[in-house]
């Protein structure tokens, strides 16, 4: 748009801004395939070595938190000398978390900061935790660490690369304790660098070297005495801070800041960033500075340097002068005013010159169809843009096809995991979205606090709670419990942790003796399982299987999950064993007993199909609606009088609500609860749920549920 006809080289066009530094990042994703050179920008914006150093030593003055440490390992810069790829630093992000690694190097770095000696939630405890279960298969503690058996395999190297960049992290922290002379703190400074960086031909680090090489040689001619890390670090920032004007009138398409002396003439000038309040900047003045108070001509004004590198600006244009700012809010949409210095020139042109209207209001959508019209103010060769603006701009209303409009191809897997058909039964819509589109949503970030825990929320008291039922189940004693609790980061430490203990302690022992009264006796071992229904080949293995039977237990309240899945197992030990077992289901709020020989062939059939369906097309088995359903058709047997299925309604709305289904909110995104549980779902609630439920109260204590 700026020659229709004549020839524009990259050195004939200048792109300046007040502070050039707001855009740097963006520049070079924008120009990538045009030459370019960016002048006046802070040597921490333009040498990613030198940014990575400086994020290292500010490390020594934080609190060497997982997140600190980690970001760190994962600039590329970093991770390409250690070896590591982006998925292997996912991976060890997950062991860190895991692990119970929150703050702190060690017992020793905290006692040195002059806090609590203690090594729960450091790096050192969670690396002793990560090489001990790599060593050994063990649960419980050894010689006071337990053992974190998640890394196993060829998965040890990669442990050994995060304690290698560890080690150097922890070595440098005591080496900045102590005071240096210029050139040691020279020596060693290079010697963070070679730790962590490749010594390759990069002029980033070779200019990065020279900054030490000042220090060594320079500075220390004329100055001998030890000085400590804080002032190294602080000069070294100042370094970085400092702006150079390499690259100005390079040759290419030049980048740059409105400073003084700019005014070289260009044939085309582009002024960024004219927007009100920001350009040209107030003067500021501190309290007590009395030139503040009574200004006098030929007093310095930042405001009046603003304007008169403006004024050079547009003068050193000898074609075109392009001036832009941002006239909408980002927020509400409403509308914004220029610069001062761009409405004044707005104002002169109109009122002197008689020329109006040359303000230029861009879209904010690339498919703008003023894009594609052939307008020579708004243009684009973006093809797919140009496709959607097309379809945007024709008379007939377009609605968007569904996301799934063909079923899934049947499963050609054989044979069926009954782990798999499980976990279908506990959500069928997240194994669809999960298992079998390969999408995995990540609705929130579940990374904890940089932090030791202090209370646990609704999923965490949910997940300690299990352990410490699964703990005296097997003869442990509460006092171990709640030490490997503890050392795994699952549970509050020192004495708010004991006491929350023995607020749960009493309730959880409860729990644990109505499973005992169960009286199944001991767990018996794993068994294979090797089944055909309806020519679906079933295999896996049959567990919770114990003298007197089978038996599942989940501390809370009953769901429709635990009665699906002993339900399930229930149909496939029947089909497996010589004698049906009796199958126990313990909650909080009650116990089931399924009688031997209940059920059959045919119901483990339905299942199976059940989940054949579910991995083609989103399940209509919504699984706790279709049980609050079942329990409403249940108790209007008695004194209900509320519509079963407005029970389903209410059951999913809240579950949607609360986060509990990010599968669904996914799947259905902001359908109404009334269009999912349609009268598919109803049929099936009818003919599966109610009369499951109907056969798992006949058998349980205390008749129906009220």
């Amino acid at each position: 748009w700026l020659y229709q006809d004549e020839t524009l080289e990259l050195h004939d066009i200048v792109v300046m801004a007040p502070d050039i530094q707001l855009y740097s990042q963006l520049i070079p994703a924008v120009f990538q395939t045009i030459q370019h050179d960016i002048a006046d920008c802070q040597a921490r914006h333009v040498n990613a070595y030198l940014d990575g150093f400086l994020q290292f030593l500010r490390l020594f003055s934080s609190r060497y938190s997982w997140s600190d440490l980690l970001s760190l390992l994962e600039r590329p810069e970093i991770r390409s000398h250690f070896s590591l790829t982006s998925s292997d630093c996912e991976l060890i992000r997950h062991w860190v978390i895991d692990a119970g690694i929150r703050w702190g190097m060690s017992a020793e770095q905290r006692h040195h900061d002059g806090l609590h000696e203690f090594s729960s939630g450091t790096w050192r405890f969670g690396l002793e935790r990560m090489l001990m279960g790599f060593c050994i298969d063990a649960k419980s503690p050894v010689d006071e660490i337990l053992p974190y058996t998640e890394i196993e395999g060829s998965h040890g190297e990669l442990l050994g690369r995060l304690c290698q960049f560890v080690e150097i992290v922890e070595s440098a922290q005591r080496s900045v304790l102590k005071e240096k002379t210029l050139r040691q703190w020279s020596e060693t400074l290079r010697q963070f660098c070679s730790s962590l960086f490749d010594e390759a031909e990069q002029p980033e680090l070779h200019e990065m070297f020279g900054i030490f090489s000042q220090l060594g040689e320079c500075f220390a001619e004329y100055h001998h005495e030890p000085v400590s890390f804080a002032v190294i670090r602080s000069w070294i920032e100042r370094e970085a801070d400092r702006k150079s004007s390499a690259g100005f009138l390079g040759g290419r398409l030049t980048f740059c800041s409105m400073l003084p002396m700019r005014s070289i003439p260009f044939r085309c000038v582009c002024l960024l960033g004219l927007n009100e309040s920001e350009f040209p900047k107030e003067d500021s003045f501190a309290p007590f500075d009395l030139l503040g108070m009574s200004y006098r001509h030929g007093d310095r004004s930042r405001r009046s340097d603003d304007r008169y590198q403006a004024l050079e600006a547009i003068l050193a244009a000898r074609d075109r002068l392009y001036l832009s700012y941002v006239g909408q809010s980002l927020k509400d949409n409403s509308l914004l005013c220029p610069s001062v210095v761009l409405t004044e020139i707005l104002e002169t042109l109109e009122n002197y010159y008689g020329i109006a209207d040359i303000v230029i209001s861009h879209p904010l959508h690339p498919f703008n169809g003023r894009y594609f019209n052939g307008s020579k103010e708004f243009f684009s060769y973006d093809e797919h843009h140009c496709r959607v603006a097309t379809v945007l701009m024709e008379d007939t209303e377009v609605l968007p096809p569904p996301w799934l409009s063909n079923p899934v191809s049947p499963r050609q897997q054989t044979p069926c995991s009954c782990e798999e058909i499980a976990a279908f039964l506990a959500q069928p819509q997240s194994y669809f979205l999960r298992q079998v589109m390969g999408i995995h949503p990540r609705i929130h970030d579940v990374s904890p606090e940089e932090h030791e825990l202090f209370e646990l929320d609704s999923l965490e008291k949910f997940v300690a709670e299990q352990m410490i039922v699964d703990g005296l189940l097997a003869g442990e004693q509460p006092a171990h419990i709640l030490k490997m609790l503890q050392s795994g980061q699952n549970w509050p430490l020192a004495h708010p942790g004991e006491l929350e203990f023995e607020n749960h302690i009493s309730d959880i022992i409860t729990f644990v003796e109505t499973i005992k009264n169960t009286r199944v006796g001991k767990l018996q071992p794993s068994l294979p399982i090797d089944i055909e229904i309806d020519t679906v080949q079933l295999a896996g293995l049959l567990g919770n299987r114990y003298d007197g039977g089978m038996l599942f237990y989940r501390y809370g309240k009953m769901k429709g999950k635990d009665i699906l899945r002993g339900w399930f197992y229930h149909l496939l030990a029947q089909e497996v064993l010589n004698e049906p077992p009796l199958t126990h289901i313990v909650a909080s709020d009650r116990t089931i007993t399924i009688r031997a020989g209940k059920g059959g062939r045919k119901d483990l059939s339905l299942l199976v199909h059940l989940f054949q369906e579910g991995c083609r097309y989103p399940s209509k088995l919504h699984v706790e609606p279709a049980f609050a359903y079942a329990r409403q058709v249940v108790s209007n047997r008695g004194r209900g009088k509320k519509e079963p299925i407005r029970a389903a309604y209410e059951q999913l709305e809240y579950d949607l609500k609360n986060g509990y289904l990010p599968e669904s909110a996914l799947l259905y995104q902001s359908q109404p609860v009334e269009q999912i549980l349609d009268g598919a779902f109803e049929r099936l609630c009818l003919d599966f749920m109610v009369p499951l439920w109907d056969e798992m109260l006949a058998a349980a204590e205390g008749g129906y549920d009220a």
